[in-house]
């Protein structure tokens, strides 16, 4: 990642289980290169505290956050307030069921 220094991103970086993401390559770049870095072998389905929410909980937000758009959102902002709102109609029962999954 040339001209590129990941030590000054205010983001966190988040991969899937994509083969290229889990390589020792990838892996030992991102354990030197990045703050608060996370191994592969921590993330889901690894780990059991996060599992039910993310296959569960975050494909209704996703459909709730979606529901009736026909055009893309403008911005991460716009995004970001419609989670915010719409996480507020997904109810506590949906998540305790998902936990017990």
């Amino acid at each position: 990642m040339p001209n590129y220094d990941v030590r000054s991103c205010k983001n966190r970086i988040m991969q899937d289980s994509a083969p290229s993401h889990r390589a020792k390559a990838t892996q030992n770049f991102l354990r030197d290169y990045t703050p608060d870095f996370i191994s592969s072998q921590e993330w889901t389905p690894h780990s059991p505290y996060l599992n039910p929410l993310n296959y569960s909980v975050w494909d209704i937000l996703q459909e709730l956050v979606y529901e009736g758009r026909r055009k893309p959102f403008t911005n991460l902002k716009d995004l970001q307030n419609v989670i915010r709102n719409k996480w507020h109609d997904v109810d506590d029962q949906t998540v305790r069921k998902a936990i017990l999954q």
